[in-house]
């Protein structure tokens, strides 16, 4: 399943969601959407993760 993290800049979530990816899973997978307006737009339709994965 995915895990959407959205909140105030400079606070931590990247850090935090590594961490906790590299602690628990074997494999992690980031993705900053202000790099790729690829990856923001499969977001723009609607949030329905069955679509999304």
């Amino acid at each position: 399943m995915p895990l959407l993290i959205n909140g105030a800049r400079q606070v931590g979530k990247t850090y935090s969601a590594l961490t906790f990816g590299k602690s628990y899973y074997r494999n992690t997978v980031y993705f900053n959407m202000e790099d790729s307006k690829e990856i923001t737009a499969i977001f723009e339709r609607d949030l329905n993760p069955e679509r999304i994965v």
